[in-house]
């Protein structure tokens, strides 16, 4: 039975990212503002910029990420706005170091776990997106956190094999290990590599209710 105290008992820590350390969303509204800019400035006609930005965003909390782009540029018939374009966008949106905060327990938990626990991050998804969203989150400890980019290394999850070769770097018994995520790839990698799993939203309740 899990709860707040075992939680602490790990000696490795490893986080996925979008959506257990942040909301993906603070990163995205501003990659959505970064799009319909250049929509805007390609198309003249259009004047509801606003309108362009809520779309996406209600769009993508409520439909998700899935074929996004295809149905913004049938909703509003664009014509000259390529998916390179968008991924572009989505990409190198500029954010100021450090901007965007975390979530509030997860900030307080690293802040506890990073005194004595190693803690590395194993995030799917374009290296430079997510490197640009790393780069802006503020987080505890981001000096020693170590950031595994598992697209670039061409073994995304659920593959474990990142994992298992961290564990043979660390020589590290499995049981030693805590994985921390919000989806059910993150579930499955963590069964693949045969460590710990815990959703990120079970632990914020066992935090929260710990008075965290």
């Amino acid at each position: 039975m899990i709860n707040d105290k075992s939680t602490y008992k790990y000696k490795v820590f490893i986080f996925d990212l979008d959506n257990t350390i942040y909301d993906e969303m603070l990163y995205l509204n501003k990659a959505y503002e970064k799009v319909v800019k250049e929509v805007v400035n390609r198309n003249q006609n259009f004047k509801y910029e606003k309108k362009l930005l809520n779309y996406l965003i209600k769009t993508r909390i409520n439909e998700g990420r899935k074929n996004i782009y295809q149905k913004f540029i049938l909703k509003y018939k664009i014509n000259n706005f390529t998916i390179d374009d968008f991924l572009y966008c989505l990409r190198n949106v500029r954010l100021k170091k450090n901007s965007i905060l975390p979530y509030k327990e997860i900030e307080e938990y690293i802040k506890k776990i990073g005194k004595k626990s190693k803690i590395y991050i194993l995030t799917n998804g374009n290296y430079i997106q997510q490197r640009n969203k790393y780069k802006a989150i503020k987080i505890p400890y981001k000096d020693k956190i170590k950031v595994i980019y598992a697209s670039k290394s061409g073994y995304e999850k659920p593959d474990p094999l990142l994992i298992i070769k961290l564990i043979n770097k660390l020589k590290i018994n499995r049981n030693n290990i805590l994985f921390i995520g919000d989806s059910e790839i993150d579930f499955q990698t963590a069964q693949n590599a045969k460590i710990d799993f815990l959703h990120v939203n079970i632990l914020k309740k066992l935090l929260n209710s710990y008075g965290i």
